[in-house]
């Protein structure tokens, strides 16, 4: 299964944002799935698929079963994205948050 560790929050315009996911197997130890995903999708609905092991500077690997895709938020409105596996410790989990215009909303 997964879990990730970014709640719902509000981030000023050009912020890096970080959500850390965590694959567990079935003794719920932190373990590694066969391939590691994540997608994202801007205010403006422009959606963008990363790998792991493709895209280092995006998503990496912290430690064995956790992962960390960096967002750059650089357009305000909500954010929307979804870290996933195939294979072997097959997961996905989702989440949101928002960008603050430069001057507030």
């Amino acid at each position: 299964f997964y879990t990730m560790s970014c709640e719902e929050k509000i981030y000023d315009l050009g912020d890096d944002v970080y959500v850390d996911g965590e694959f567990r197997d079935s003794a719920n130890a932190l373990a590694d799935p066969a391939a590691v995903y994540a997608k994202t999708k801007n205010p403006n609905g422009a959606e963008t698929t990363y790998q792991y092991g493709v895209d280092p500077t995006i998503l990496t690997k912290v430690s064995t079963g956790i992962y960390r895709l960096k967002i750059d938020a650089n357009l305000a409105g909500e954010w929307s994205y979804r870290i996933y596996s195939t294979g072997t410790g097959k997961a996905a989990a989702k989440g949101r948050f928002i960008v603050d215009s430069e001057f507030g909303s």
